[in-house]
């Protein structure tokens, strides 16, 4: 069963939501040190992670209908379904997630068809950046270090690059949802 455009539309819409309150979490969490103040703001979090990651997986799964090679975007569906397992267990372990949630939509891409390729490897590369920066910010030591070993400006940076990245990666998927492929082009000429 195929998901309508007006469905994806939604559920795009729902990511891209969930990942600006994720996003938020990164701005609050890279200006301010809330010391004990993490029970309120880390369970809306952690929701709106589990809803943003969740819901990106289901595009993901929804652009690759009829994918060239079936076998690799099952596996690649499956690591992904771990990486939204690890973002709800440990959203606080961001490069673990961000990585796993990355290599699964990498795999995703690679086993799509050209056409839906494009979107789905901005999808990944949009882990990739935040991962990057993340494990950029802790080397150079961004920010001071907490109680724990973190660097909370760093991690802000890391997650709100992520954010940011996510909800411009589904606007293209949207757009590259929205349009007909080339050989659907074809038939209607």
């Amino acid at each position: 069963m195929t998901m309508s455009d007006t469905t994806r539309r939604s559920i795009t819409l729902v990511a891209g939501l969930a990942w600006l309150v994720v996003g938020g979490r990164a701005i609050r969490e890279g200006m301010v040190n809330a010391g004990d103040g993490w029970e309120v703001p880390y369970p809306i979090y952690n929701a709106a992670l589990l809803v943003g990651v969740a819901c990106t997986v289901v595009i993901a799964e929804s652009l690759t209908r009829g994918p060239a090679r079936p076998r690799l975007r099952t596996a690649g569906l499956g690591v992904c379904t771990v990486g939204v397992l690890a973002a709800f267990v440990v959203a606080w372990a961001l490069a673990l997630w961000m990585v796993v949630l990355g290599v699964g939509l990498a795999l995703v891409a690679v086993a799509a068809t050209r056409q839906q390729r494009r979107s789905l490897a901005i999808l990944a590369g949009a882990q990739a950046i935040g991962v990057a920066v993340l494990l950029t910010g802790i080397l150079a030591e961004v920010g001071r270090e907490d109680e724990w070993g973190d660097y909370p400006r760093a991690n802000g940076l890391g997650l709100g690059v992520t954010a940011a990245a996510m909800i411009l990666a589904l606007l293209a998927s949207s757009r590259e949802a929205g349009r007909p492929f080339p050989s659907a082009q074809l038939a209607m000429d």
